[in-house]
């Protein structure tokens, strides 16, 4: 069976082995975002939009999607990674907005945004006034 989009085989990037030829209805939600993330890039993307969902795959599948994702930046795509992981965002993005009920809070580097982040994420209400000002005061 052929397994492959615009000519790059995908059966090899999703590594899931001989499940891949199965339903996916039979997939663990760890299979299905490594055949969504090997379809998805399987080409240049000129935009890439990635969620949560990497948080599912085991270590070696997160390096190779982050590897994948530098590569396809440093072709010039622009990566949209939704996260709330600190390491991730600082690691990869080299801008954050952190986003609350659907309101920007802030706009900046990922170290300062995620830093104010984890530093008032337990609050009960996010002052978005207050943090806009610490924001300032730090870059």
């Amino acid at each position: 069976m052929a397994h492959s989009i615009t000519g790059i085989d995908i059966h090899p990037a999703a590594e899931i082995g001989e499940y891949f030829d199965k339903p996916v209805r039979l997939y663990s939600s760890g299979m299905q975002v490594r055949v969504a993330f090997a379809v998805a890039t399987a080409y240049r993307p000129d935009i890439l939009i990635i969620d949560e969902a990497l948080s599912v795959g085991d270590s070696a599948f997160q390096r190779k999607c982050f590897a994948k994702m530098e590569e396809i930046r440093a072709k010039g795509a622009t990566i949209l990674f939704v996260s709330h992981s600190e390491g991730s965002i600082v690691s990869l993005c080299n801008r954050a907005i952190w986003i609350s009920n659907g309101n920007q809070i802030i706009d900046g580097t990922p170290k300062l945004v995620t830093g104010l982040y984890m530093k008032h994420i337990n609050e009960n209400k996010i002052d978005k006034n207050k943090i806009k000002n610490e924001h300032e005061a730090l870059a």
